[in-house]
């Protein structure tokens, strides 16, 4: 009867180890794609900066 108990018991400990795990997994994931979305979007921002400034420039140098 111990035995199943003790064997019951790893068995939640083991599946609530595997949950932990898989939930940390996920909010790595979830990060790493929110920082990566950040990343693009500052970068798509600078791009669009570059571009102005450039078009604004040629634009006011040749009239």
């Amino acid at each position: 009867m111990v035995t199943a108990a003790a064997s019951a018991t790893a068995a939640v400990v083991v599946a609530a180890v595997v949950v932990v795990a898989a939930a940390a997994v996920v909010v790595v994931v979830v990060v790493v794609a929110a920082t990566a979305v950040v990343v693009i979007v500052v970068v798509a921002t600078a791009v669009v900066v570059v571009i102005v400034v450039v078009v604004t420039v040629v634009a006011g140098s040749g009239s």
